[in-house]
């Protein structure tokens, strides 16, 4: 035995107070609680480079100075190697990890991979085996313990532990490594804190099948180098163990640092999703490949490029205005190549651009528009992203509604841009937004407090007016006819070039197909475009020029006569198609569409016989005025000019009059058609208690989440009647059939995790109020004797009064507190009263009402 030095160890503040060295283990004055001590074991004079070790020692009742072996050795650890020890020195340990304090963990990971297992179904054989593994690395730990313990004498010296027999060090980093990978295994197997992700636990096991060979290899490892460490004889098979399960080490602890990064990156994705729900990408990238090359010099190289080079604060908005079909969109997506060329990533301008679309509500929502920028902006400056990260996790946790507003996204945007050289934002189709005076008083205040943000806007008419500004922010762009009618000079030139069609033609034939499409072209590029596909459609060149001497002189004579050549058995086909693509919330897949255009309001159920023989039927009889992207297969108007056309009061008196359109009849018919579908007695029997349920319910019904999610917001678009409001009423009756009825179904849909106890639970009341159908709670309220008007529901479990106001839904807010709504509820979920959320959000008018509606304090 070597000479060795103690130390006394206070565990707590993990320091040691170096004594003089002596011939035996020291004990000294502290005592420490429970009686127990820790006592450094340190090699004599002669053995300054030796490991050093820990023994947790117990009293015997000696006091002050004493002198051991008096004393009983409860545990023994490792202890970092130091090169010396020189007197008086501070040594500061680390946290000690102890064989027994190992087999804990062990059996905590098997008890976790027993309590996860019970859930999944197909990884039997994966727990099985982990299991095994982890139950023979326990015993072989408690076994090591137990022989440990055996080798303290009764007078409490240490005979040759089996500890001693190998490098402490080693054997220290090995009890680290063995421990960092079972808290490993712990983490991946924690239960899921919400409902949803123990749901999803049932369908995944959190290890694939290169993690589970990854962690049997090591378990294999650690298993035999703990066997071998027990063995006198083995030293250098263990060390050549040791080597591979640090390697395994390495590479495990590799793959956590990619999966971590991938954590990070997935958290980034689901925040830039939440911040932008509407992307730009596929939108320009349509309009960079319509671009003909050539065209579009005369505004790059002109007005875009003065501005774009203008002094700081120069009308740093440019408006490009023209009609419908001119253009304008491709020429803004040129805009943005030529604008990434010039500032390429890392040149520290940021660039953001956004396209709004008739089709897609969401698009048109100016949160949305302003979080894309603010996204796209991100890449330039990451930090904007931590502006908005705290709101987005806050949401998450509680589940609260998406509550960012303008304001913020207008302050986070400035912020990021004192920041920048220069930020340059492109806005196509601004026209095409119903909240186009909101998105352009939102810019106007953008521009007017950034001296170095400039944007360039696309829209059919020129800004709003404004009061007097100096200096002026807006120049504005004309499309001007001469010059766009040689860019479609260009356009049809590469037509005739590649359209197998038309590149046959006489030269003769070719020249009149220019000099016609110059002449009546009037620079629309629409037309152009759809003269050229007419022309490319005929059969001879005499048939050609045929069409071109009867082509005609607009677009709106155009649409008439692709209309008229519709073919009588398919007209009411086409025209509800174009219904429902004129004022969809959003772009339909085709198979909506397919099951939309077919619904009569007569309708109990859709069967194969009542269904389009194959879902393409509805783009061919549209013949050209619907189109279809291949990726998504969402179906759309191929122009905002067609919607344009069929709600204009021309074709009111044309012969196309059949497919002219009302707005305000069309959206009504439509929320009757979403209320149809939703009342169908395939939904009849409440929410679905499967997820494979719900999700077959989905395949055979596709139109069933569109019409859920959307029948409300149809019925806030328009003047209700008599019978509207009867078939709402149909519709929420459903809830007093078995399990919720319809209404359930509804329910389920529109809030997917919600548990089925708060669906049987929530009143329609609450929904009506949430959707803000002023109509419909107000049937409820005068035709439902006793209906409670504070009846908690949803998933936060808030009464209607606070979701209406959460809403914004202030008419219907008026309308329950007139029916006795208590403005003093405090919200579950928020913490928050009705009035006191209204001052937070300052909502004057609202908590003007909520204060009329207050109690009356007694006298």
């Amino acid at each position: 035995m070597p000479l060795f030095a103690g130390s006394l160890i206070d565990p707590y503040c993990r320091h040691a107070y170096h004594l003089d060295f002596g011939l035996s283990v020291i004990a000294v004055e502290k005592e420490l609680k429970n009686d127990e001590v820790g006592v450094v074991l340190a090699p004599g004079e002669n053995h300054t480079d030796a490991p050093y070790h820990v023994a947790v020692v117990r009293e015997v009742p000696y006091h002050r100075r004493c002198i051991a072996p008096a004393v009983a050795i409860v545990n023994f650890y490792t202890f970092y190697k130091q090169r010396s020890l020189e007197r008086g020195a501070l040594v500061t340990m680390a946290d000690p990890i102890s064989i027994a304090g190992l087999a804990v963990v062990a059996a905590q990971v098997i008890s976790s991979i027993y309590d996860y297992g019970m859930n999944v179904k197909d990884a039997r054989n994966d727990i099985r085996s982990l299991s095994e593994e982890l139950f023979a690395l326990k015993g072989l730990l408690e076994h090591i313990g137990a022989q440990q313990n055996n080798s303290v004498t009764s007078s409490g010296l240490l005979t040759n532990p089996p500890l001693a027999r190998y490098d402490p060090i080693e054997f220290s980093n090995m009890l680290q490594s063995t421990e960092g990978f079972l808290k490993s295994l712990l983490i991946s197997l924690e239960e899921p804190k919400t409902r949803f992700k123990r749901t999803m636990q049932s369908l995944k096991w959190p290890f694939e099948k290169r993690d589970m060979d990854i962690h049997l290899a090591r378990l294999g490892r650690v298993k035999a180098w703990f066997i071998l460490a027990t063995m006198t004889d083995s030293i250098a098979v263990t060390r050549d163990i040791y080597s591979e399960v640090l390697e395994l080490t390495r590479s495990l602890n590799a793959d956590r640092e990619i999966r971590e990064r991938e954590k990070a990156d997935s958290a980034t994705q689901e925040l830039l999703a939440w911040l932008a729900p509407v992307g730009p990408g596929e939108a320009h990238a349509r309009a960079l490949q319509v671009r003909q090359p050539g065209t579009g010099s005369w505004f790059i190289d002109g007005p875009f490029r003065e501005w774009l080079n203008a002094e700081p604060g120069h009308y740093p908005v440019l408006w490009l205005s023209g009609s419908s079909g001119s253009g304008k969109t491709v020429l803004l997506s040129y805009a943005v190549e030529t604008a990434q060329n010039a500032f390429p990533e890392g040149s520290g301008t940021g660039i953001g651009y956004y396209y709004c679309s008739f089709d897609d509500s969401a698009s048109q929502l100016p949160v949305n528009i302003l979080g894309s920028l603010a996204a796209q902006l991100s890449v330039t400056n990451p930090m904007l992203l931590e502006e908005f990260r705290p709101i987005f996790e806050r949401e998450q946790k509680s589940k609260l509604p998406k509550t960012l507003g303008l304001t913020e996204l207008e302050d986070s945007i400035l912020k990021c841009s004192a920041t920048l050289p220069m930020v340059l934002f492109f806005i196509d189709a601004l026209n095409e937004s119903d909240h186009y005076s909101l998105i352009a008083a939102s810019l106007l205040r953008l521009t007017s407090q950034s001296k170095n943000l400039r944007i360039l806007v696309t829209s059919t008419f020129g800004p709003p007016k404004t009061e007097f500004i100096w200096p002026p922010i807006y120049r504005i762009i004309d499309m001007p006819a001469a010059k766009i009618a040689r860019d479609i000079q260009t356009c049809v030139e590469s037509r005739l070039k590649q359209d197998p069609n038309l590149r046959g033609l006489s030269d003769k034939l070719k020249d009149d197909v220019r000099s016609a499409l110059a002449v009546k072209s009037g620079g629309m590029f629409r037309w152009a475009q759809l003269s050229l596909l007419h022309l490319s459609a005929q059969r001879t060149g005499r048939d050609v020029r045929n069409a071109l001497e009867a082509m005609p002189q607009d677009l709106n004579k155009t649409y008439m006569g692709i209309l008229c050549r519709i073919p009588e058995v398919d007209r009411k086909l086409a025209r509800e198609a174009l219904i429902w693509l004129c004022f969809a919330e959003r772009p339909l897949h085709i198979a909506e569409l397919s099951e939309a255009v077919v619904l009569q309001e007569s309708d109990t159920t859709l069967d194969s016989d009542s269904r389009l023989h194959a879902p393409q039927i509805v783009l061919e009889i549209c013949q050209g005025l619907a189109q279809c992207q291949y990726s998504n297969l969402r179906v759309t108007l191929a122009h905002f000019s067609i919607k344009a056309f069929l709600v204009s009061e021309w074709i009111k008196s044309s012969s196309a009059n059949f497919f002219s359109i009302d707005a305000a009849e069309a959206k009504k018919a439509l929320m009757r058609k979403c209320l149809t579908y939703l009342c169908f007695r395939d939904f009849g029997n409440g929410y679905r208690k499967t997820s494979s349920d719900a999700a077959a319910c989905s395949r055979s019904f596709p139109l069933f989440w569109y019409a859920a999610h959307n029948w409300a917001i149809y019925a806030n678009s328009c003047e209700l009647d008599a019978e509207d409001h009867r078939l709402i009423a149909k519709f929420l009756a459903t809830k007093e059939l078995p399990r919720g009825g319809n209404f359930s179904s509804w329910v389920q849909c529109l809030v997917r995790d919600m548990s089925f106890e708060r669906i049987e639970a929530t009143e329609p009341l609450y929904y009506a109020a949430s959707f803000g159908l002023l109509s419909a709670v107000r049937v409820i309220l005068t035709t439902q004797p006793g209906v409670d008007v504070d009846a908690r529901g949803g998933r936060f479990n808030s009464t209607p009064l606070f979701i209406a106001i959460w809403r914004g839904h202030l008419q219907v807010v008026e309308l329950l507190l007139e029916h006795g709504a208590d403005p003093g509820l405090i919200d579950p979920s928020t913490g928050f009263t009705p009035l006191s959320y209204a001052y937070m959000k300052r909502l004057s008018k609202t908590a003007e009402l909520l204060k009329r509606h207050l109690p009356r304090k007694c006298p």
